[in-house]
């Protein structure tokens, strides 16, 4: 879509066939793409595997789940209601929620926007640019405008706990196909990288219960080799090529929080693997894990809406930088 057109309506989907075929189910997972944005409302697909779960979150606006096929439990505020095929749920705005999956599933979120993420004004040379949105100047605006006492803040505070897979990861601007596909292939990467990560770290926390001290040594090695070798690589590229994208854009905030969490990490692999106390080493696996997630998180939430507005340089040109220089670090 072309947001310089005011489009009078939108076709999102010609039929429910095709909107569910637009995203088909993976084994295991709980995959999304987001299908519109327009001026007060996105829609984002969700396909989940039997038995997956989409975490618990709360969002900013308000929500309506519909079940495009199979069935699930919907969980908002501690209720629980199952959900068949065809069922439309509204959410308010600030209420805890999550969807499990009784069998495949898949649905539709529509996000009832106030604000988009993008607010679009003229430069000084006559043409558009786009602003994004950040959390801070949402709450700057809810101080302008404060709310009632004793209702919800207009947003949700920037740290609240989310998994690695908030629908915040779906509404990064993206304004073509290799740019929502870009978006989609940090997403994976990312996930690739949690998983890996949640996997290694319980290894460590299943040998520090049992108190062997071979299996506890077994595990903090694979840790340590892993997160050396992938996780730091990785993190390494990403930081060349998006943080130096970024630091013209913000005057160097959010890149100083970045880079803070990667220094974060360094810091906390020699405390997993030096201990010989297998508790301290066990802790030190979870801050690891913790921070590994708020700098993936903060990336797909802050980073990349950010470059998607602002930078002259495509999320797929960067996407394409960050594959590149991966491959020649291999």
């Amino acid at each position: 879509m072309d947001e310089k057109v005011a489009e009078p309506f939108i076709v999102v989907a010609g039929s429910d066939s095709l909107l569910r075929g637009a995203l088909p189910i993976e084994p295991g997972r709980v995959a999304s793409r987001r299908i519109l944005k327009a001026p007060g409302a996105r829609i984002v697909r969700l396909a989940l595997d039997a038995g997956q779960v989409l975490s618990e979150r709360t969002a900013a606006v308000p929500v309506l789940v519909q079940v495009l096929a199979g069935r699930v439990i919907l969980d908002a505020s501690g209720e629980s209601t199952e959900l068949a095929e065809g069922a439309i749920v509204y959410i308010s705005a600030q209420t805890p929620h999550s969807v499990e999956a009784l069998g495949k599933a898949h649905l539709t979120l529509t996000l009832i926007d106030g604000f988009d993420a993008v607010h679009l004004g003229e430069g000084p040379d006559g043409r558009r640019k786009r602003t994004p949105v950040t959390s801070e100047s949402r709450l700057s605006a809810s101080a302008a405008h404060p709310t009632t006492p004793g209702t919800a803040p207009a947003v949700a505070p920037l740290d609240a706990a989310r998994s690695p897979s908030s629908l915040a990861d779906n509404v990064v601007l993206a304004a073509s196909g290799p740019d929502a596909a870009a978006v989609d292939a940090f997403t994976r990467r990312h996930g690739e990288l949690s998983r890996a990560l949640a996997t290694h770290g319980a290894q460590v926390l299943d040998a520090a219960a049992t108190g062997d001290p071979a299996a506890l040594l077994h595990a903090r090695h694979g840790l340590e080799q892993w997160t050396r070798r992938v996780l730091l690589g990785q993190l390494a590229v990403e930081a060349e090529v998006l943080f130096a994208a970024a630091d013209a854009l913000d005057g160097g905030e959010l890149v100083g929080v970045l880079r803070a969490l990667l220094d974060r990490i360094g810091s906390l692999l020699p405390a997993v693997t030096g201990h010989a106390d297998a508790s301290e080493s066990a802790a030190s696996a979870v801050a690891l894990r913790v921070a590994v997630d708020r700098l993936l998180r903060t990336e797909r939430e802050r980073l990349l809406p950010l470059l998607a507005a602002s930078s002259p340089r495509s999320l797929a040109m960067l996407w394409a930088d960050v594959e590149r220089r991966s491959a020649a670090a291999t």
